[in-house]
């Protein structure tokens, strides 16, 4: 069994595969699998060089491109920063990437004291069925350093303060 009282941390992308994957397979002139990427005219492609000046494509069809477009009205909207389509070019670009950020915290035992223990024994199981990645399954880091660290802004950490 997990800590009861490790936080459940979930950093989600929503991309059919991660940006690496396709660069590599550019690199190595190796096709990529349907799904993956468009090319820059909106058009699916194997070809990986066209994906690099497409875009990559949300996992799991049109469901998983409303679980993206949640994302985005999360890490974008919520932010102030681009929308992904207005998003510019940080390959080749001279412009500074506007990316966005946000951060949920949600402290569930305020309102069901078991919840620790009830996430905890759903994890456990899930992860003991196998066949996916159940968070919280690696041991969290107790070093302090600064590596790995995000800065937050002195206002937006003073709302937060405010809020708890």
């Amino acid at each position: 069994m997990a800590d009861v009282d490790a936080p459940l941390v979930i950093d989600q992308a929503s991309s059919a595969t991660a940006f690496v994957n396709l660069v590599k397979a550019a690199e190595e002139g190796r096709k990529i699998p349907e799904g993956w990427a468009i090319d820059e005219t909106g058009n699916v492609t194997t070809d990986a060089a066209a994906g690099l000046r497409g875009a990559l494509l949300a996992f799991g069809g049109t469901k998983g491109a409303n679980v993206a477009l949640m994302v985005e009205c999360l890490a974008a909207g919520l932010s102030g920063a681009s929308w992904s389509l207005d998003m510019p070019d940080f390959q080749n670009g001279d412009q500074v990437i506007d990316a966005g950020l946000t951060i949920i915290a949600i402290q569930p035992t305020a309102i069901d004291d078991r919840f620790s223990t009830r996430l905890t024994q759903h994890l456990d199981r899930i992860a003991e069925r196998g066949g996916t990645y159940a968070p919280n399954r690696r041991p969290v880091r107790s070093s302090s350093s600064d590596e790995g660290r995000i800065n937050i802004d002195a206002v937006v950490l003073e709302k937060i303060r405010r809020f708890l």
